[in-house]
């Protein structure tokens, strides 16, 4: 996939410029080696030896998602990911009435090896989290505009209609995208497409930081396993600091769900 069409047309360089090169997910249905690690929704994780499972105090949290690095570097997507390992995302949602939104709630962790992994096996003494269907995912080269509170201020106005035109072209080139059918979609990377007020705008007002990624868009919707049991009509936004990410220092992520 590429951009010709788009760099083709007549749309003014300031509404291409803000175009962001993203990373789809869409539910994988062809046949995979499991024998190899590979990146899904749900089910277990599979990790290293003397991985450190998330807990709050003695109880787990729930697991959501798995990313095999090698697999985003080999699409070819510009990101500031890690070039290796794998990313494992938690949330608790046992016993919660609510989206989880403190702290120690959800956890992003990220692990610098993919050999040697086997299905974590829970202690039982321990409360056991939610285990939800096991969904496996690949990836997807995508392009996402900013959200358009965040663009239509009065220097680009005059763009509105150009920036409607560059998002059908976007359509019609990303065969997978959820914006064919008006879904919001998962995504790494790119610019978010938050249900309520700008997940990035809540999150630079809440750190004062303006260099951010996001690590993780998760539509709950659109998954096929059963995460909106707790979830329901729900997004999740997990979101760095790029100098956090640059470190390798996922304890300040911040997650933030949004329902419509």
């Amino acid at each position: 996939m590429n951009l010709i069409s788009v760099n083709g047309s007549n749309l003014p360089s300031k509404v291409i410029d803000l175009l962001k090169s993203t990373i789809g997910i869409k539910s994988q249905n062809q046949q995979i080696n499991k024998n190899r690690a590979y990146s899904k929704f749900g089910g277990t994780p599979d990790v290293p030896p003397e991985f450190e499972y998330p807990l709050i105090g003695d109880q787990y949290l729930s697991f959501l998602c798995q990313i095999n690095l090698d697999e985003i570097r080999s699409i070819g997507i510009p990101n500031n990911f890690p070039d290796k390992g794998m990313l494992y995302f938690f949330a608790l949602t046992k016993g919660l009435n609510r989206y989880p939104n403190q702290k120690e709630e959800y956890r992003v962790v990220n692990s610098d090896s993919i050999l040697d992994l086997s299905r974590y096996e829970f202690d039982k003494k321990k409360i056991l989290p939610d285990v939800y269907n096991e969904e496996i995912i690949s990836f997807y080269p995508h392009f996402t505009l900013p959200e358009y509170a965040s663009v239509i201020s009065l220097e680009l106005q005059e763009y509105e209609d150009d920036i409607d035109e560059l998002n059908e072209e976007i359509s019609k080139l990303t065969e997978h995208s959820s914006i064919n059918n008006g879904e919001v979609g998962s995504q790494l990377n790119g610019h978010p497409r938050s249900i309520q007020q700008p997940v990035m705008y809540l999150f630079t007002e809440e750190t004062g930081s303006k260099q951010n990624t996001l690590l993780l868009q998760m539509d709950f919707t659109t998954c096929k396993s059963n995460f909106s049991d707790f979830f329901g009509n729900s997004v999740a936004y997990f979101i760095i600091k790029n100098n956090d990410l640059q470190k390798l220092d996922f304890r300040h992520t911040r997650l933030i769900v949004q329902n419509d």
